[in-house]
């Protein structure tokens, strides 16, 4: 059912498609879910563009891409009514396909602020996280097996702590005073809090970009995409992203 996939608050894309079995894409548009109205109907804020309403036509063939916690989903749809209610456009899409979840890694971004604390590589391999990888790394350093994880600690480099300014699915930009490189692997542990529950999380990441904010030469801002990710930990994270969005609204509505 379309309930069990998307919620109320949910971004969706409104996508114009023309051509042979409607593969070309003409516009798009963002919007957001309002009402679930049945098991093939939603009703959704009509999109505005540059602070105007931009009044979907009817007669047009539609795709929508749901931005959801579990991932990305998209449908074929159609118009079935179009109205105005308290001073607010809105539209009703019929759903016409099932949804299909789209894998793409392209993820909803979210401007936020939160802690995290991050640990370079060593000698360029990501932490292992398991005893017996401890074990293996450091065997060679001693013989006797009750230092190997005393060893194994002393050859970690330290945590450093670093502020999250964005983050998404597929990665995430955070300030520190570390200059990293292009290319290294950092593992970064963060605190998620969800609606319900919170959890700590390790995720091994790599360096996209790292350079000085300006006017802070003592600051650099490093944008990091995960890698080798889990798709719990993935789902983890999306999820942390719509329900921290759904709270700053709340915030700012308060």
């Amino acid at each position: 059912m379309l309930s069990d996939t998307v919620r109320l608050g949910d971004k969706i894309k409104i996508i114009l498609v023309e051509g042979e079995e409607n593969r070309e894409r003409k516009a798009s548009y963002n919007s957001r879910i309002v009402e679930i109205m049945d098991s093939n109907r939603i009703k959704a804020s009509m999109p505005i563009v540059n602070g105007k309403y931009v009044v979907l036509d009817s007669l047009k063939q539609y795709n929508i891409e749901f931005i959801t916690k579990k991932g990305m989903f998209e449908c074929q749809a159609r118009i079935v009514r179009r109205f105005k209610e308290k001073m607010k456009f809105f539209v009703v899409f019929e759903i016409m396909s099932e949804l299909e979840k789209l894998q793409r890694r392209e993820f909803y971004r979210l401007e936020c602020v939160f802690n995290i604390k991050f640990r370079r590589s060593l000698e360029g391999n990501i932490y292992a996280k398991d005893n017996e990888e401890d074990q293996k790394i450091t065997t060679e350093f001693v013989e006797d097996v009750r230092d190997v994880a005393l060893v194994y600690e002393k050859k970690k480099t330290p945590w450093h702590a670093a502020i999250v300014t964005n983050i998404s699915g597929g990665g995430a930009r955070f300030n520190s005073r570390e200059a990293l490189r292009k290319g290294e692997k950092v593992l970064l542990k963060m605190h998620l809090k969800f609606d319900e529950g919170e959890g700590d999380y390790e995720i091994p990441a790599k360096v996209i970009h790292s350079a000085e904010v300006p006017n802070r030469p003592d600051i650099f801002e490093s944008r990091v995409q995960f890698t080798d990710i889990t798709t719990k930990d993935r789902e983890a994270v999306i999820r942390f992203v719509f329900d921290e969005e759904r709270r700053i609204r709340r915030r700012k509505r308060d």
